[in-house]
């Protein structure tokens, strides 16, 4: 689906078809008949535009005579709750403002939702409000796991048979996207910060050094998170090491104790001469002593201290 929005009035406004003056041109999911008007109307190859639709596009900044591309990496959330991210494309041009991406909902949708804060005549103040936009993203979804952390902590010391091993692995995986989506969007920032790009302003790096801060901090946060997850696993597996240890102690004593009457059952159920085998009472004498001989294992036990 592609979009058209100009400014009017002061204010950003949606437009039915290509009209004269700047154009912010948003293309989401597009097929291949998309593609090639676009790329009819601002000139620009089909293959730069399908670089921003592959799902494991690296971030980076590529610089042509006619326009500036630069790849981001975005969250978003599946409808699973599967969390991932995903590529979007910004193209800078002296006429037109492009940009293209491969999903429509989640947190990649609200970044490109038409807002007062965008000022499309100026390359540069639209992309650090779309920078800003992609680090409040992920912000908003780290938030989220942080509460999920919170919550499987609590469990792991509560009741750790509530923890769900497919939760946690969920939790990790979207760590490491983050992280490596995050270190690639940084080495973007430096590059803007550090050379001179095409259709970029260095009058506003200062700007672009403060959203660089803010993905350095992304990134301390998904590293920390990573940290407590595993501390929580950690502590999760000692646990359950701790009570299986505890089962099988238990279960090993109860054995030792049953193993005494069965060893006297056994020894009477021989078809051979026993001692006091014809005596009436032999019976109850065989309880007492059985009784006793676990008593005192039992004792002794608990004296060694291992029940």
């Amino acid at each position: 689906m592609i979009e058209y929005y100009k400014t009017i009035n002061g204010s950003l406004k949606e437009i039915k078809k290509m009209d004269k003056g700047r154009i912010w041109i948003d293309i989401s999911s597009p097929n291949d008949d998309e593609l090639k008007k676009l790329s009819k109307i601002v000139k620009i190859p089909i293959t730069d535009l399908k670089m921003a639709l592959d799902e494991d596009e690296r971030p980076r900044v590529d610089v042509s005579k006619s326009y500036t591309m630069i790849i981001l990496r975005s969250p978003f959330v599946k409808k699973d709750d599967e969390i991932e991210t995903s590529p979007i494309g910004i193209f800078l041009t002296k006429k037109y403002v492009i940009t293209i991406h491969l999903f429509y909902t989640g947190y990649v949708r609200p970044i490109f939702e038409p807002s007062k804060n965008m000022k499309i005549n100026s390359n540069s103040e639209f992309l650090l409000y779309l920078l800003s936009q992609v680090v409040k993203s992920y912000f908003q979804i780290l938030r989220k796991i942080e509460k999920q952390l919170d919550i499987i902590e609590d469990e792991v010391i509560k009741d750790p048979k509530n923890v769900t091993i497919e939760k946690t692995a969920d939790i990790k995986r979207a760590l490491i996207y983050f992280h490596r989506s995050l270190v690639a969007n940084r080495i973007v920032l430096l590059t803007l910060i550090e050379k001179n790009i095409p259709f970029i302003d260095k009058n506003l790096t200062e700007n672009f050094k403060d959203i660089h801060t803010e993905i350095f901090q992304l990134l301390e946060m998904t590293v920390t998170y990573r940290d407590l997850l595993k501390g929580s696993m950690d502590a999760y597996s000692s646990i359950s090491s701790n009570k299986l240890g505890e089962t099988m102690r238990i279960l090993t004593v109860l054995t030792a104790l049953l193993t005494i009457p069965t060893f006297f059952v056994n020894m009477y159920s021989m078809n051979v001469d026993l001692p006091f085998q014809h005596n009436p009472a032999v019976f109850t004498y065989l309880i007492i002593v059985t009784f006793l001989i676990m008593l005192l294992t039992y004792f002794g036990l608990k004296m060694k201290k291992w029940i």
